[in-house]
């Protein structure tokens, strides 16, 4: 691994920035700039039709709809233009330095793509867990003489007129977070990235996961952005296309307090240049190091194998010939695999195994452990993971003692070391918390959990077959049997598949190797003469694994107990259902002070159990007006109900819903 910031430290910025600075070139790149590309987009094929068929259906001047497209692309493009790159570049350096201690780069990640980039288009696809992260392969790709990429940025960006505009001329192109119905705005966006990989003007970078992941999570696919590229593949317009998975993880995250105030339901702030600069205190703070992975190049062509055959878009003009379901099942099947090489290549920060020892004591109803305690917690974390192959940026040079010090001095914001050797969780209160939402009572304590659960949930995926496992053994008395716990699993993965990228697609083979490596630590043993499963159920793994991922199923069992108070005939908002779950979630916690998985009022996290409740078929949705409601299908939602209920043994069905009950504790609010 390299730092990109030693020479930054040691040499001048300037003379950096405007060094004769040159980059290898696509051997079939076409000579355009920014106007040619907009000019090629509008003149294509696809938008031509688009435009003939508005004309036609709408009654609308075709003039008119021309300028409405060259409005369009104005507002979306790009416009590269070196001496706003250069002044970028400085600004990202003094930026970088005074809040990183360091941006560690493989070397072998960057010769790779160094060897491609003259003979294939390729596409950059990071990780998305913060603002910064095309800011940093961008300033990576500035100093190591590679081509800069074009990056795929949300519109909000262009109400920062002086980032918006630094951003847009150093390759940063603006599009809208959803499209609707308007098929002249996707037919521009579509044609703009094909043009980028047919053309092979630069290196397109976008986020597979769409936006940010606020819950420190990996988030399922879109696959709109990563569709439109690899038409061009598709299509026959190139021979193939590189795909870089790049890994990016920081040991503290920059935004991590404005995610805890979102995850609770508290608007995102508008992104705005006055706001930008008002958060300029960071400059003043350590965010520790930063981990970047270039993953091992994709073969778009050689992924798709045999199995692909694109001489059926020469059957008719290319514009006329929509992708096939075999060609968008390759495309989503990609998109995991991104995700999956994400999850493999990631150097997690020693925080995450510090965080999720800490939240394995918060649900024992302290806010306390002993540094002795924790101590001998992530060790004995470490040496799981370790046997797991995960990558931890562990300095083993260093006793653990120490690298807990250091890291807690890091994150002191979240916990402290008492002079009495205690590691503590601070009480974090903010004005941006609206009490009608999160009573007073909870305030202290919610914010630093969820910002504990942003860190800890990072090693949750290493964990997904095992957590599953264990939330059965622990929790489904009736389950003894390899057959029925496999029964019990599938039912896991499509519940909980918006909340682990991965878990529906896991075959049986990846949980029978969860299954041996519990028995390997002998939280489980499995008689042979009748293959019946016999749980070591205070076994240190099990209850860790459980105190993990139980507040998933906790927070969905509160939510379809919140849905059950609705008649069949109440059709509701997606936000009103969220908001009436996590008022239901903050009764829970007021009313079992014992109970500590405040992670259960994660908006986010019950807005996911909306979508796997729809997936069961438990809620309806209808759009009408252009607003999306549901209803409850009654039957199927109480049974839902009564299987999480098995989950939690801790309370039963009645008892728990007098729990939440509005009319028994709506006075307390």
């Amino acid at each position: 691994m390299e730092d990109v910031l030693v020479d930054r430290r040691s040499e001048g910025d300037w003379s950096w920035v405007t060094r004769n600075w040159s980059s290898p070139v696509y051997q079939l790149k076409r000579e355009r700039d920014s106007n040619g590309i907009k000019s090629d987009v509008l003149n294509s094929g696809s938008v031509q039709h688009v435009i003939d068929q508005l004309t036609k259906e709408t009654g609308r001047n075709r003039n008119e709809l021309t300028m409405e497209a060259i409005e369009v692309l104005d507002r979306m493009g790009h416009s590269f233009t070196m001496k706003a790159i250069r002044f970028f570049g400085l600004l990202l350096a003094k930026t970088f330095k005074r809040i990183y201690r360091s941006i560690n780069v493989n070397v072998e990640g960057i010769e790779a793509v160094k060897k491609l980039v003259s003979h294939y288009p390729i596409v950059l696809m990071p990780t998305h867990r913060s603002y910064v992260d095309f800011l940093v392969v961008s300033y990576i790709f500035y100093h190591y003489d590679l081509p800069l990429p074009v990056v795929a940025a949300g519109q909000d960006f262009m109400s920062m007129k002086v980032m918006g505009w630094l951003m847009r001329h150093a390759g940063a192109f603006f599009i809208r977070r959803s499209f609707g119905n308007d098929l002249l705005y996707r037919s521009l966006f579509d044609e703009y990235i094909r043009t980028h990989i047919a053309g092979g003007d630069a290196p397109l970078e976008f986020f597979v996961e769409g936006t940010r992941s606020r819950s420190g999570k990996s988030l399922p696919p879109k696959l709109g952005l990563l569709t439109a590229a690899l038409e061009a593949f598709f299509k026959s317009d190139v021979l193939d296309v590189m795909i870089v998975p790049v890994a990016i993880s920081y040991d503290r995250t920059l935004e991590e307090n404005l995610y805890a105030y979102e995850v609770l339901g508290v608007p995102k702030p508008k992104e705005s240049t006055s706001g930008l600069f008002s958060a300029r205190r960071i400059l003043n703070d350590d965010y520790g190091n930063v981990q970047v992975i270039f993953g091992k190049p994709i073969s778009f062509r050689q992924f798709c194998g045999i199995e692909i055959n694109r001489s059926v878009h020469n059957c008719s003009p290319k514009h006329l010939s929509p992708l096939n379901a075999e060609e968008h099942e390759v495309v989503k099947k990609l998109a995991y695999h991104v995700l999956d090489c994400h999850q493999k290549t990631l150097v997690l920060s020693p925080f995450v195994l510090i965080a999720a020892s800490i939240v394995g004591h918060i649900q024992q109803n302290t806010r306390k452990v002993r540094l002795q305690q924790l101590t001998f917690d992530v060790n004995w974390l470490l040496s799981i993971v370790s046997r797991l192959k995960t990558n931890i940026n562990w300095d083993h040079t260093k006793d653990t003692l120490n690298i807990i010090r250091d890291e807690c001095k890091l994150h002191k914001n979240v916990v402290c070391i008492t002079d009495d050797g205690t590691v503590e969780i601070r009480e974090i209160s903010s004005p941006a918390i609206d009490d009608r939402d999160v009573p007073m009572d909870l305030h202290g304590v919610v914010i630093s959990h969820i910002l504990l659960s942003h860190y800890s949930n990072q090693i949750l995926s290493v964990f997904v077959p095992h957590g599953f496992l264990a939330l059965i053994f622990c929790n489904k008395l009736s389950v003894t049997t390899i057959e029925s716990i496999r029964s019990e699993v599938a039912y896991l993965q499509r519940l909980l598949q918006f909340e682990f990228a991965f878990c529906k697609d896991y075959s049986m083979e990846v949980f029978d190797k969860a299954l041996l490596f519990l028995c390997d630590l002998g939280a489980v043993t499995v008689d042979p003469s009748s293959n019946e499963i016999i749980v070591k159920k205070d076994d240190d793994l099990l209850v860790f694994l459980v105190s993990m991922f139980e507040p998933f199923l906790l927070a969905y069992m509160i939510l379809c107990r919140s849905l059950l108070e609705f008649t069949s005939t109440s059709t509701m908002t997606f936000k009103v259902i969220a908001k009436r779950a996590q008022e239901a979630a903050v009764r829970f916690l007021l009313n079992n002070a014992e109970f500590r998985h405040h992670v259960i009022l994660s908006i986010e996290l019950l807005s996911n159990g909306v979508y796997a409740l729809h997936e069961f078929g438990a809620l309806k949705k209808d759009l009408t007006n252009n607003s999306t409601f549901y209803c409850v299908v009654y039957d199927k939602l109480l049974a839902i109900a009564t299987t999480l209920d098995g989950y939690v043994m801790k309370f039963g069905i009645d008892d728990f819903h007098k729990r939440i009950s509005t009319q028994q504790f709506g006075a307390k609010l």
